[in-house]
């Protein structure tokens, strides 16, 4: 059984995991085992949350969105008050929400699902528990309208809410952070989810220093098809000019275009340099 196999098979019977608990069970690392998870997610055998621990997603199958409940553990401040609501009301109608919710609703998209309904020439906003068939939120919008009758057949479409969030809302909305964001000291752990986010799929790695300093490559997605960079990672708080011109050397030697990932900031030499010598040809990116 190949890493894909076995990792698909460990979701399939513990899922939802995140990409740490899949290196462990497999036998890889973490960053591996992001980049087997991103592929299965592409191929549309694995699903993964918007919920996040410590950074990372959890990766599911179909079948498992109930267990799913489970992680709203690691949900906080309004977002998590907007779940309880949710899952108590089990529909919540847009219009009459409070500002905040109708913003924490937007983000609570692994639980929260937007559907459009049109009744009597009006087009309406409401948002669904992710357990709830499409009959019972009908029922359910029934008595929110409270009025007789059915609400027209094929009206209840789910798709996704624009955004950005409407500039009345945003007026409206006292400044709070939904989500805790926990800071990660592992090295490993923060590309593995930064290279699952964006779909960047690993061709080579190699470990300069174990947590501190990584080279891959790597193809990113675009709508020219997949490119290819060499990526430096650095664990450090400042980076110099002296990091930026060996991690270019290096990339030019390839001949990749380079891509430099750090936990830390560029101080104002290293900032002068890329400025003023390798614009354009380094791109510098802080996780």
């Amino acid at each position: 059984m190949d890493n894909r196999a076995e990792a698909l098979s460990v979701v399939m019977n513990k899922g939802p995991l995140q990409p740490s608990q899949i290196a462990t069970t497999v036998n890889t690392n973490i960053l591996f085992a992001s980049a087997i998870l991103s592929e299965l997610v592409d191929n549309k055998k694995v699903k993964i949350t918007h919920v996040k621990r410590g950074g990372s997603p959890f990766y599911y199958v179909q079948g498992q969105e109930e267990k799913l409940m489970d992680l709203a553990k690691y949900l906080s401040g309004k977002t998590k008050e907007a779940y309880d609501i949710l899952s108590e009301k089990l529909v919540v109608r847009d219009s009459t929400a409070e500002p905040w919710q109708r913003v924490a609703l937007r983000e609570l998209k692994d639980f929260a699902v937007p559907v459009h309904v049109n009744y009597k020439g009006i087009q309406e906003t409401f948002w669904k528990w992710y357990l709830t068939t499409n009959d019972e939120a009908k029922g359910i919008i029934k008595e929110l309208f409270n009025e007789k009758g059915e609400v027209e057949k094929e009206t209840l479409v789910e798709k996704p809410i624009e955004e950005p969030l409407k500039k009345e809302i945003q007026k409206e909305v006292v400044q709070e952070t939904l989500v805790k964001k926990e800071s990660i000291e592992n090295g490993e752990e923060i590309l593995g989810d930064y290279f699952s986010s964006n779909e960047m799929y690993i061709i080579s790695q190699n470990v300069v220093r174990k947590g501190r300093e990584f080279n891959f490559v790597i193809d990113v997605p675009s709508r020219l098809g997949k490119l290819r960079y060499f990526v430096k990672y650095k664990n450090k708080k400042s980076i110099t000019d002296k990091d930026l011109l060996g991690a270019f050397d290096e990339g030019m030697e390839k001949g990749l275009p380079i891509l430099f990932l750090s936990g830390g900031e560029l101080n104002k030499k290293a900032q002068k340099y890329m400025d003023e010598n390798i614009s354009g040809r380094l791109l510098f990116k802080s996780l």
